[in-house]
């Protein structure tokens, strides 16, 4: 890849979006039902539980070729609070 942005979504107040897209290779998605015999997709795989413990979800967007756009949504709970330090406050 020669380009990555990353974005970081904390405006909303019920959740959480982090975005990762890149315009590398890129891979085809059917290809995730099963890790192969090297190990490759396994980290897809640890993402997506790891996701999934929080109650959120995991979006993987790639084609061959097309580089990947990644989105995790993270719930966040409702009675959620922010504490700004008051020297950032001011």
């Amino acid at each position: 890849a020669t380009y990555v942005e990353i974005d970081l979504d904390l405006s909303q107040t019920d959740k959480v979006v982090a975005r990762i897209e890149d315009d590398g290779q890129g891979f085809d998605l059917n290809c995730l039902n099963v890790a192969s015999q090297d190990g490759r997709g396994v980290g897809i795989f640890g993402m997506q539980e790891r996701a999934n413990l929080v109650g959120g979800t995991l979006q993987i967007d790639s084609a061959p070729g097309d580089g990947t756009e990644i989105r995790i949504t993270i719930p966040l709970p409702i009675n959620r609070s922010i504490s700004i330090p008051a020297a950032l406050a001011a």
